[in-house]
């Protein structure tokens, strides 16, 4: 494994360091994507997307369960994005942007799991609600 840490320069007799050793110190994993916090071992997923990088703690210092926990992370990072883009495109259908939603609404942490929104859920499935309304 290889491990990226930043040493202290001496530049004209003043010493540098980097923002990396005044924090925290990574440590990359053979598998893409997968870094590790020397700090606490916590393991975190760093990916890019539209030029930025993103960070998500997988919330495990287990080797093992981050390999797993970061396989359904960057499923769910990859499928995100073809929703996004043709809403922002403006080329969406109803479909679409039902599809976004529920997604935002699944992965927003401050819903409670009792107020899922079945009735939103119920009304686009295929033969009741509004689909069937449609037909």
């Amino acid at each position: 494994m290889l491990t990226e840490t930043l040493k202290s320069r001496h530049f004209y007799g003043r010493l540098i360091r980097s923002s990396l050793m005044a924090g925290k110190t990574w440590k990359k994993t053979r598998v893409q994507f997968l870094w590790q916090n020397i700090d606490h071992g916590t393991y975190y997923a760093r990916l890019f997307r539209g030029g930025k990088e993103h960070w998500k703690s997988l919330r495990t210092d287990v080797y093992s369960i981050a390999v797993a926990k970061l396989a359904v992370f960057l499923q769910d990072f990859r499928s995100s994005a073809p929703a996004a883009k043709t809403v922002a495109r403006g080329k969406a259908t109803v479909e679409n942007l039902s599809e976004l939603y529920l997604e935002q609404v699944g992965k927003d942490q401050s819903i409670k799991p009792a107020s899922d929104h079945r009735t939103f859920r119920a009304s686009f499935e295929p033969g009741t609600g509004i689909s069937q309304k449609l037909n």
